[in-house]
């Protein structure tokens, strides 16, 4: 298909596609990948899918930085030249080999192929709200081998530059080494946990209060949504999503005259957990017969 450029048949094509998708009513979604397209290629289309993302609110793009071939520096020149700022992105980098089982024989895929399967163990075996990367939750299992095997130095590099290592470790196997978005003001929601979580949140929040939409804004129905949000919230807090939150919806917010302009007012106040990507550890070397104080 041509995406040479904006308006090359392809491109026109997906555009076309992503604007049906953004009906959040008709479609429900967490994920957009487009293997293939490039930020570094395919500007426009990456540009559309980002926006349908944050329009949607609920759901989370993978960009493919460059195809295969570019080196680190490339990488990064192609993602800091785009002026992506979104923390609805997130981009991993090098491309990886797994095995076509239908011709059974090994393919070079773009990240973006891969890191669906990687996302979706994560969920199944912890949260959306933990880190889909390291060795626990972040392995490639279907990839055989990767375009470019990176030392720390090429991590670092990448990673301060907003891209998410693949690597190899000795006897781990490739896995994912970084969760950031493409955010470029540093916050809790320039990682990729936080974000998702936010969106798991929204998404819970939203479908549960359309059914207090046309109910009288009573304290009744507003301690309906309060029984509702509350628990939830708890639930998420007990499994290492928040480490605190304030759920607010009574007569300071909905004054009579938001009453009077026929809105139901809440605010909600959250503390997301946040992963430990750096472990710092001091080692002190103390003299034979010393004493431990805090022992």
């Amino acid at each position: 298909m041509n995406c040479t450029n904006a308006s090359s048949p392809g491109s026109v094509a997906y555009i076309k596609a992503l604007n049906v998708l953004s009906n959040a009513d008709e479609y429900d979604m967490n994920m957009i990948v487009t293997p293939g397209i490039t930020v570094a290629n395919h500007s426009s289309i990456i540009n559309k899918a980002i926006e349908v993302a944050e329009d949607r609110g609920d759901c989370f793009v993978v960009a493919d930085p460059v195809i295969q071939g570019y080196s680190v520096d490339s990488a990064i020149s192609a993602i800091s030249d785009s002026g992506i700022d979104s923390n609805y992105v997130a981009t991993y980098w090098p491309w990886v080999k797994i095995l076509d089982t239908d011709k059974n024989k090994p393919v070079w895929v773009p990240p973006s192929v891969v890191i669906p399967r990687v996302i979706a163990y994560n969920d199944s075996v912890a949260y959306e709200w933990f880190a889909p990367a390291g060795l626990n939750r972040g392995g490639v299992s279907e990839a055989v081998d990767i375009e470019l095997k990176l030392n720390q130095a090429n991590r670092n590099d990448l990673y301060e530059n907003k891209i998410n290592a693949i690597a190899t470790f000795p006897n781990q196997g490739v896995c994912i080494w970084g969760q950031k978005t493409l955010q470029a003001k540093p916050s809790a929601l320039d990682r990729i946990n936080v974000r998702r979580l936010m969106i798991t949140l929204k998404k819970f929040i939203a479908s549960s209060s359309r059914y207090l939409v046309f109910e009288n804004n009573t304290t009744t129905t507003r301690q309906r949504f309060l029984n509702i949000v509350t628990p939830y919230l708890e639930t998420v807090k007990s499994r290492q999503g928040l480490y605190a939150f304030r759920v607010i919806m009574d007569e300071t917010n909905n004054t009579p005259d938001v009453i009077d302009r026929n809105i139901m007012y809440g605010q909600i106040f959250l503390q997301p957990a946040k992963a430990a990507e750096f472990i710092i550890l001091d080692f002190n070397i103390l003299p034979t017969g010393a004493t431990f104080t805090n022992a």
